[in-house]
C-alpha cells in the first residue's frame, strides 16, 4: 500500500475568516521537502490581497518622485528649498520611516488637490472661496509654519554634505 501525498490547498480559519493557501505555491510538491519562500518565513496576511501592497507601493512611487533618483547608500535623498526650510538648501537621506511619512504627506495633499478639483468641476464659487481662503492661510505660512516644517524635515532622516 502507497502512502498518500499531502493535498495541495490547505484551508484554515482566522478570526472568522476562511483562509486558503496553495502548499504547491510555497515550494512544496508532493514527495519533496517545501522549501522556504525568499526572504524568510511566510506570513499569510488577513487583508485583501493587493490593498496594503497597492498604498505601499502608490507611497513609494511618490517618493521617488519627490527624490528623483538621487540616493545614499541605498537611501532616497530630498533636497529642500529655503522658501519652506529655515535650514535649506538641505539633502537630508531618508530613512525608512521618514520615507514613509514623507509618502503619507504626499498622499494626503494629493487628495486635497483632488478634493478641490472636484470641488471646481461642482461648484466654481465654494471653490473659489476654498482657494482664496487657503490663498491667505499661506501668506502668513512663511513665517510661521517654516520653523514647524524645518522640525518635521529633521525628523525625516539625516543630513548629508553637499
Amino acid at each position: 500500500m502507497t502512502d498518500i501525498p499531502p493535498p495541495r490547498y490547505k484551508i484554515v480559519e482566522r478570526k472568522g475568516r476562511i483562509v486558503v493557501t496553495d502548499t504547491w505555491a510555497e515550494g512544496g510538491r508532493p514527495g519533496l521537502p517545501p522549501s522556504p519562500p525568499p526572504g524568510g518565513k511566510r506570513n499569510p496576511s488577513l487583508v485583501p490581497a493587493g490593498t496594503h501592497a497597492a498604498i505601499v507601493r502608490s507611497r513609494d512611487i511618490l517618493v521617488a518622485l519627490a527624490c528623483g533618483t538621487r540616493e545614499d547608500s541605498g537611501r532616497p535623498v530630498v533636497t529642500t528649498s529655503v522658501h519652506i526650510d529655515e535650514k535649506g538648501p538641505r539633502s537630508i537621506a531618508l530613512s525608512d520611516a521618514g520615507a514613509a511619512r514623507l509618502g503619507n504627506w504626499m498622499i494626503a495633499a494629493l487628495a486635497l488637490c483632488a478634493f478641490v478639483l472636484i470641488l471646481f468641476a461642482v461648484s466654481f464659487v465654494p471653490a473659489m472661496l476654498l482657494l482664496g481662503g487657503i490663498g491667505l492661510a499661506l501668506s502668513s505660512a512663511n513665517t510661521t509654519a517654516r520653523p514647524a516644517i524645518t522640525r518635521w524635515l529633521d525628523t525625516l532622516g539625516e543630513t548629508i554634505p553637499r
